[in-house]
């Protein structure tokens, strides 16, 4: 079972993902704990975007340790409640989630003038990184293992 590693909601569990529903392989602990130890200094109070949120567990972590809001996109339903349970079960209410693709979700976003300090991408496995995303352009990737990290500019 997946939890959430730090913060207000320390230790406390998500929802179990069900395999036959969701078609996710979430994020592990251990790569969050790497990601948000780089990331600590950034966290407190920032506007996140969490595309192709998934199980949400990334973007939970970032309201858990102090995220202003978090704006969650998911095309799956079944994930998109998920997601919806596990904001729900951490009484986080900062936490907004759109049952929408990625492209279709950044216009809105756009029309809306929403602006973010941390995008969190993880696209599936099956799906390539995108090389724009918004206005920003893919500018680097970088390859650790089987974890990459995309810089947009």
């Amino acid at each position: 079972m997946q939890r959430i590693i730090g913060g207000i909601a320390c230790h406390r569990y998500l929802k179990k993902i069900n395999p036959k529903l969701n078609k996710i392989r979430p994020t592990s602990d251990k790569v969050r704990e790497a990601l948000f130890n780089i990331l600590t200094p950034y966290i407190e109070n920032a506007e996140v975007l969490d595309l192709f949120a998934g199980s949400g567990a990334v973007g939970i972590e970032a309201l858990s340790r102090g995220a202003k809001a978090c704006t969650f996109i998911e095309q799956d339903i079944n994930n998109y409640r998920l997601i919806r349970d596990n904001l729900s079960l951490l009484d986080f209410t900062n936490g907004e989630v759109y049952l929408k693709s990625a492209d279709i979700a950044l216009k809105i976003l756009y029309k809306k003038q929403n602006k973010f300090d941390i995008i969190f991408l993880d696209p599936p496995y099956f799906q390539d990184v995108p090389p724009k995303i918004g206005s920003m352009n893919l500018k680097r990737q970088n390859l650790y293992g089987n974890i990459g990290i995309s810089f947009y500019e």
